[in-house]
């Protein structure tokens, strides 16, 4: 008998199916045999990308209101019924007190918290002290499973927490075939573009900075703000040239053509100054791209392997980023290499392998 696995993320969009929202609980059920669901308010009028889950995971609305009555209601309502609840984010007000309840009412039910943390996330939680700290650490040891996407920040928060957690990273959604890599001379970025997370201005400078000492261009893709747009106006208005090397391609929503986007570069460059994982940086290796990331991404390390796929700049210092984006165009990449590491390092059929394991060790 199948055992059912629920998602409780208040927040989902129609993107969070793609992501390890959706991804998660999809694939345990695909292909380990869990009965899978995912709770959310309704956040958005279409969740389009459930064409392509609901075979396997099922989607369930919750009348918006105060999250944590919200949730507890459910719980109430179905708790007993749920082999394994999954819910994201240490929050002492909602997450915590949710996954404890849960257990007060189905103590032979798994519990499961991702922790789903940045570098700023770790830092504010590890400066807790007091009846808080000891609150949280003590709601934390009743959770069965605590997992973290990068190996930092595992042990960072099991050292702070005196708990077990687990190395869990995201894995990347296939839903097409990756076509070859093309090495053509490109940098790529993708992400909600202009925002003061993804830090693009940064990237748009370290371009500008060698654009004269290289044939390479610049590609964009994604949502962009207004101010980022009238950024790049200017620079189209100041040197008309510049329309051709730092090309913006919009925010693309086919799966097949934004995987051809990927491929049709040779390095991906992801400057946010903060990320809990970088989706983006996941989906660029499993195309091949080489990366540059910021030292703001905790998963860095783990994604270039020894420098094999990928090198890491100094947050925010232009010059760094520069010379890294220009030692890239005169170093060999091994575009098929980086995808094999990729898809084997990061995919969601082997992650959830680790899960399975986990909570058949628990039940």
């Amino acid at each position: 008998m199948s055992m059912d696995f629920v998602t409780i993320h208040v927040i989902s969009k129609n993107v969070d199916l793609i992501k390890d929202v959706g991804m998660i609980p999809y694939t345990m059920d695909k292909k380990y045999g869990y009965k899978s669901t995912l709770v959310t308010f309704c956040n958005e009028e279409n969740y389009s990308n459930m064409d392509n889950c609901s075979e396997h995971l099922s989607l369930e609305f919750i009348h918006k209101g105060f999250p944590l009555g919200k949730v507890l209601l459910y719980l109430i309502k179905k708790g007993k019924k749920i082999d394994v609840l999954n819910m994201y984010h240490p929050s002492l007000s909602n997450t915590l007190i949710a996954l404890f309840f849960y257990k007060m009412i189905n103590r032979a039910g798994v519990s499961y918290l991702k922790l789903d943390l940045d570098y700023n996330g770790i830092q504010l939680l590890e400066s807790y002290r007091g009846l808080d700290h000891l609150v949280r650490r003590s709601l934390l040891k009743k959770i069965d499973i605590i997992s973290a996407e990068s190996r930092e920040i595992a042990d960072r928060f099991s050292e702070k927490y005196n708990v077990d957690v687990e190395y869990i990273p995201n894995g990347c959604y296939m839903d097409c075939d990756i076509t070859s890599n093309t090495g053509k001379h490109n940098f790529l970025s993708i992400g909600r573009l202009g925002t003061k997370q993804k830090n693009t201005g940064l990237l748009i400078d370290a371009f500008l900075s060698i654009c004269d000492q290289t044939d390479w261009d610049l590609i964009l893709a994604g949502p962009a703000t207004v101010g980022f747009s009238d950024r790049l106006n200017d620079i189209y208005a100041e040197k008309p040239e510049m329309k051709a090397r730092i090309r913006y391609l919009g925010e693309i929503i086919d799966r097949k053509k934004l995987m051809e986007v990927y491929s049709g570069a040779s390095v991906f460059v992801l400057p946010s100054r903060w990320e809990s994982f970088g989706i983006v940086a996941v989906e660029a290796l499993c195309a091949g791209d080489y990366l540059i990331l910021s030292d703001k991404i905790p998963p860095a390390n783990d994604f270039i392997n020894d420098r094999k796929c990928g090198m890491i700049f100094e947050s925010e210092n232009c010059n760094d980023l520069a010379c890294k984006m220009l030692e890239t165009t005169n170093i060999y990449i091994d575009h098929e290499a980086i995808s094999r590491f990729g898809g084997s390092k990061f995919s969601w059929g082997s992650i959830c392998q680790k899960l399975d394991d986990l909570i058949k060790d628990k039940r």
